[in-house]
């Protein structure tokens, strides 16, 4: 058995976290957006890429028919992939934002369904880029990264600003909520 690599482009740069041509306020927002949705919006991905509804067959055999094989897996508008819960409504809008900018043009993780043959893709028309699933454990290792270098950042800079370390392990308290309650 001999070894062979991937190629560059099988790989995540962490620089992709990044939409280059965007302004800065739009790429904090994504990004923030991203720290507190991400775990969800992937295990939505991931759970939803085998779907195999008998009501949704025929839909998904006429979405892949220039593809080989049916493509199994929720097709739908970008809505779909975002989290039904209390924040995820109040975002929502935001969220498809984030989902169309970052997931569909930047990562590739999500892509347009539509017929190959059309030139006007239907904006309900996405899936789970299922060649991409591997690189999906990447991405959310990089927003962990990201997320403590915040903490970090945020634990040095309170403790030197107060000086006093319950401050510090306050914020980082209050990081650690919003990164895993979301009601």
């Amino acid at each position: 058995m001999t070894f062979n690599r991937k190629p560059a482009t099988a790989y995540l740069k962490f620089s992709n976290l990044w939409v280059k041509g965007k302004g800065i306020s739009k790429n904090f927002k994504w990004l923030a957006l991203e720290l507190l949705f991400s775990r969800q919006i992937v295990e939505i991905l991931t759970s939803t890429a085998s779907v195999t509804n008998e009501a949704q067959l025929d839909r998904l055999n006429s979405a892949s028919r220039s593809m080989q094989g049916p493509v199994i897996g929720l097709v739908g508008g970008l809505q779909e992939f975002v989290p039904a819960n209390l924040f995820g409504a109040l975002l929502e809008r935001h969220l498809v934002d984030m989902l169309a900018n970052k997931y569909v043009y930047q990562y590739g993780f999500i892509s347009a369904s539509g017929r190959q043959d059309s030139v006007y893709i239907e904006a309900s028309d996405f899936r789970l880029e299922k060649r991409l699933i591997p690189q999906l454990t990447v991405y959310l290792g990089q927003l962990d990264a990201v997320f403590l270098g915040i903490e970090l950042l945020s634990i040095v800079l309170i403790w030197w600003l107060e000086g006093d370390v319950q401050h510090a392990l306050a914020a980082v308290g209050v990081l650690e909520f919003l990164k895993r309650f979301k009601p």
